[in-house]
């Protein structure tokens, strides 16, 4: 939300959406003029293709602490394809480091890589000098590197444990002094290219001056004289040559990070870099923006478990009101925008500062600061904006205090969330696999954090004792969890809780193990966890007693890779992510691996047999149908199915080349069910039940009742799958209870997804699911519905039907997508705050052979009698209403969309057909219940147990019943002797208003009764007003085209059809 300066109560409607990206909006009212900067945004970031979205991991290791070979000793971006090319090797797909950021490295010094001058810049420390083609061509730069000076500096460097940010970097200036003389001393296209680049690229010549300014004065801009202090520097204010140089080497550190993350891509390795939340305070971003940043405060963070003084981080936080002029928006998209442009994974630091940020007053300890908001939409929209434009996916650092607000909006944002062994885990947590959150990136621990070797071994508790950072009795205290959390994951993991350097390795191992095999999608390590580091690289709250953001790495790269130790976890996190699945991944996995759950847990129970088959067990699809497991360490499928009166029941398939028999499925108990396990089945098998009867040696091959998904018609195999998704629809699901209350208003888009939209380009194909997600909402949205319906989504054989002739009552048909494709529409349409109704068909199904009819050799599913069982409209078997497991199936089938689809409730079609027992019957076609009228009581009985159920069960959802007779007390509780649904389709209404708006007007004088008859009944029910699929069918026409007149009086009829609907009371 924002204003425009002078204007206030404006409102209009934009005549067609506008693209995503910065718009300038100008508004006229009469003499008045304003105008302002739009942002259209897309809804969520960046998230990359289907095809893509398998588990992923990656080495870290802050860029600073590689050893380089080269004329000068220091890290470098050629390091970035190096680290890459150490994680291909074994499979890894990420490269991880901190930010890479312009710091300061001489005076003043800060080499925090969370303390910038900029975020817009580089930092040139990373140049690669013998990479510059200025050096290799420069007779200069040659003598400088072979001058004994030059030579003995290198040799320090070289040979120190730490990193002289200093000494490395005035060694670098020399050579980059060195590359710009030789640059600027000939004419030529690379000279061009500079020159260019320094007039195109924005903030670069004030960069540029500042930092030179800064290299002459040697102190923060703070001290300036006030003209410079306010930005109005001159050209005699520095050295040109030091403009020229940093100018300079903001031009290679382009090119230089370019080509890395170019020769990373071609390794398939993405890079993970780092957005940091602050900047220096005597930095170029404060000086040249002043204006947007707080003064007087500083950013930091409350006490937690592991500072209980709280933080100060000493930088200055962005001012909220500021951030919202052009100016800050300006500067923060562009400094996202660099931070991006070679990322294809990016972390948001401390993320809550996108909702909230925690300032400390100067003077005060970081205890006593307080919390302040921020406007979350505008930073979301920036960064899921820029997210898009870049490709690059979003992970929000989210540890410690974080409020449950911020996670919801994360996942409805599509950032990923973090999980941190040390902050997750706890002496009564669940095992590391389980706790990780689907689709989070996982790790051991981050850069403020100890290595693993030194947490496990609880060295870091005396470490901050000896700093002051905790007391003799709190470092007790958290040795004693330290220890109940070592003994925990120990009793998980099936290893020892000890901490000498074996045990301490096998808990590392384990827990790669562990974490590989997760549901997470992306799993970092740190590169020197995998030799045992114990030293830190950054002890936050510290200085000077430590060598933070100083230490160089054990071993380079190059010996890390030949070190047996680092190869042995590296080849473990190979299996481990072959083995493990993102909940987000959609093709086959292997019969083998963690996160299957153990065959057993899956075997029928004696409740399970005796809750359905006494009609009540509301979750079968739990125990029956098809699911991927292991026993005894071996992967495969337990299958399940009903077939009371079969002689045998098999299980055939892609497994077994459909061979009859070779997989028998056993009986359990008396209860007519069948199950057994398959190994080596897996995800993506077809398959389907080969039924021996006891009748008449009756044999088929039927279709699993249970499927959760199927061949595409007119293929009737089923295919073991999974429902595994990463929701993002948590605020939705907060809420819905209260956007879909009988007092709130509703307004429902029903939509066939098939017919919807087409791709004419390719021969008029149905748009998937995922292709329709953004177009349907976007237009749902647009047009102010509140609801979508859809029209059955459950597979069935005949196209035509447009869905309700099921086959598949747990299965979402094939022709649109996967499951999870189908969930991520209903996921899209909820984060745009769109309710999603399913119709739903209970009342009869088509008695195509592989389906549900004459299912085990006898009349099943349907009733035997065909006064009951057959339905003369639709040709179809009607469902046993009074059979006791036919019930638990139904039952089953509309838990089953509520719960693992998120469906916000449930159409259901054709009530009227299953009320009555002579429904478009002729007499003598029909029985007559055992009182002698015409309801079918088992029928009613049903229904009212179906809606009993959903509202325990799901008390935020509604049922809407689509019944066209005069049936009372429809939507009325059934302890008022109601049927229990929460609404009515009011056909009535829709058959006379229709009936009343197809006459021409001269006509309609004497049929105002079709108007107003309405009012006799409007409040006996929870009515909803439809205009449905059914008034456009079998050559009705479209509601235009029914409508009297020239296509103008169409038109204008078909206005005031829809007005009338909407403004009728009720």
């Amino acid at each position: 939300p924002g204003h425009l300066p002078g204007l206030r109560g404006a409102r209009a409607r934009w005549p067609q959406p506008l693209p995503a990206g910065f718009h300038r909006l100008v508004v006229q009212l009469g003499r008045r003029t304003a105008e302002g900067l739009l942002l259209v945004a897309p809804r969520r970031a960046y998230a990359a293709p289907a095809e893509q979205m398998g588990p992923r991991w990656g080495l870290f290791a802050p860029l600073y602490s590689l050893r380089a070979g080269g004329p000068v000793p220091a890290g470098s971006f050629a390091q970035l394809p190096a680290l890459a090319a150490l994680a291909a090797e074994r499979g890894g797909s990420l490269a991880a480091t901190l930010p890479l950021h312009a710091a300061f490295l001489d005076e003043p010094f800060d080499p925090s890589p969370y303390a910038p001058v900029s975020r817009l810049f580089l930092n040139e420390y990373y140049l690669d000098l013998a990479a510059l083609p200025e050096w290799a061509a420069s007779e200069e730069a040659r003598a400088l590197v072979d001058s004994p000076a030059f030579r003995e500096e290198a040799d320090r460097l070289r040979s120190a444990g730490n990193v002289h940010y200093r000494r490395s970097s005035a060694l670098k200036r020399r050579a980059i002094e060195v590359c710009v003389r030789g640059l600027m001393a000939t004419a030529g296209p690379r000279r061009a290219r500079f020159e260019r680049f320094l007039r195109e690229e924005p903030e670069l010549s004030a960069y540029a001056a500042f930092r030179a300014i800064t290299e002459r004065r040697r102190e923060g801009w703070p001290a300036w004289e006030e003209r410079l202090r306010c930005g109005a520097w001159r050209d005699e204010d520095y050295d040109r040559s030091a403009f020229l140089a940093h100018a300079y080497a903001q031009f290679a550190a382009r090119e230089q990070m370019e080509e890395a993350h170019d020769g990373a891509r071609k390794r398939g390795v993405g890079l993970y870099l780092d957005y940091p939340l602050g900047v220096h305070p005597e930095g170029f971003d404060t000086w040249r923006h002043q204006g947007l940043f707080a003064r007087g405060v500083s950013a930091g963070a409350p006490p937690d478990p592991f500072f209980s003084g709280g933080q100060d981080w000493g930088f200055p936080p962005l001012h909220p009101a500021a951030l919202q002029s052009e100016e800050g928006i300006a500067y923060l998209r562009a400094s996202i925008s660099a931070a991006m442009r070679h990322a294809d994974l990016l972390r948001i630091d401390h993320v809550m500062g996108l909702h909230r940020l925690f300032w400390v007053p100067s003077g005060f300890p970081a205890r006593e600061g307080l919390y302040v908001r921020y406007p979350a939409g505008l930073l979301y929209g920036l960064v899921c904006l820029e997210s898009r434009r870049h490709g690059t996916e979003i992970v929000g650092e989210d540890l410690g205090t974080v409020p449950a607000e911020v996670r919801r909006t994360m996942a409805g944002r599509g950032l990923r969330r973090m999980w941190v062994f040390p902050f997750e885990t706890s002496a009564s947590s669940p095992p590391p696999s389980e706790a990780v959150p689907p689709g989070a990136l996982a790790a051991l621990n981050t850069h403020d954090m100890p290595p693993f070797a030194s947490y496990w071994r609880g060295l870091d508790v005396q470490d901050r004792l000896e700093l002051g950072l905790l007391d003799p009795e709190g470092a007790r205290r958290e040795g004693e969890e330290r220890r109940a959390i070592r003994e925990n994951v120990a009793r998980q993991l099936g290893i020892s809780a000890g901490t000498d350097d074996a045990q301490t390795r096998a808990a590392l191992l384990a827990l790669l193990r562990e974490l590989g095999g997760s549901r997470a999608r992306f799993l970092v390590v740190s590169l020197e966890d995998l030799w045992g580091e114990t030293v830190p690289q950054n002890w936050p709250g510290v200085t000077g007693a430590r060598p933070n953001w100083s230490r160089f790495l054990r071993y380079s790269l190059e010996e890390s890779a030949a070190r047996p130790d680092v190869a042995e976890a590296l080849e473990l996190l190979k299996t481990a992510a072959s083995r493990g699945e993102s909940m987000e991944k959609s093709d086959k996995t292997q019969p083998e691996g963690r996160g299957l759950p153990p065959a057993d847990a899956l075997s029928l129970t004696e409740e399970d047999r005796y809750l359905f088959n006494e009609g009540s067990h509301t979750r079968l699809y739990r125990r029956l149908g098809a699911h991927p497991c292991e026993r005894e360490g071996k992967g495969g499928v337990h299958f399940a199915v009903w077939a009371p009166n079969a002689e045998a029941v098999s299980v055939i398939g892609d497994f077994n080349r459909w061979a009859p028999g070779s997989h028998p499925l056993t009986p359990s108990g008396s209860s007519g069910l069948w199950e057994g396990f398959v190994e080596g089945a897996r995800k993506g098998d077809r398959y389907k039940f080969h039924i021996d009867s006891r009748v008449n040696g009756y044999k088929v091959d039927k279709a699993d009742p249970f499927a959760l998904w199927a061949e595409t018609p007119p293929r009737t195999a089923s295919i073991v799958w999974d429902l595994d998704y990463a929701w993002n629809d948590g605020g939705w699901m907060a809420e819905r209870a209260q956007r879909q209350t009988l007092e709130a208003p509703v307004s429902i888009y029903e939509v066939h997804l098939g017919s919807w939209a087409r791709v004419p380009e390719e021969g008029g194909r149905s748009l998937g699911y995922r292709e329709l997600a953004p177009k349907l909402a976007a237009y749902v949205k647009e047009a102010g519905f509140t609801h979508v319906e859809l029209m059955p989504v459950m597979e069935h054989p005949f196209y035509g039907s447009w869905g309700y002739q099921c086959t598949g009552y747990f299965a979402p048909t094939s022709r649109y997508g996967t499951p999870q494709d189908l969930m991520a529409l209903i996921d899209t349409l909820h984060q745009q705050g769109i309710g999603v109704i399913l119709d739903w068909v209970p009342s009869h199904f088509p008695t195509d052979e592989h389906g549900l009819g004459f299912f085990d050799g006898t009349h099943l599913f349907e009733h035997e009698d065909p006064r009951r069982g057959f339905h003369p409209d639709w040709g179809s078997a009607i469902f046993n209403y009074g059979r006791h497991e036919v019930r638990s199936f139904l039952l089953s089938s509309a838990f089953f969309w509520l719960e693992c689809y998120h469906a916000d409730g449930i159409r259901v079609d054709a009530v009227a057909s299953m009320l009555y027992l002579d429904y478009s019957r002729k007499e003598g076609e029909w029985e007559p219940n055992a009182f002698g009228g015409r309801e079918n009581l088992e029928a009613i009985d049903f229904l009212k147990r179906l809606n009993t159920e959903i509202y325990a069960a799901f008390p935020d959802v509604q049922t809407w019943a689509e019944e066209s007779t005069a049936w009372p007390m429809v939507s009325r509780p059934t302890y008022a002797g109601g049927l229990g649904f929460g609404l009515k389709w009011d056909m009535g209404w829709m058959h006379d208003t229709l009936e009343y708006f197809r006459r021409d007007p001269i006509h309609r004088r004497y049929h105002h009764g079709e108007l107003t008859f309405r009012a006799l009944y409007a409040f006996t029910e929870n009515f909803v007003l439809p205009l449905s699929h059914d008034e456009v069918v079998h050559g009705k026409g479209s509601l235009l085209g029914r409508m009297p007149g020239d296509d103008w009086q169409r038109f204008a009829n078909l206005r005031a059809l829809l007005a009338t609907q909407f403004a009728q009371p009720g």
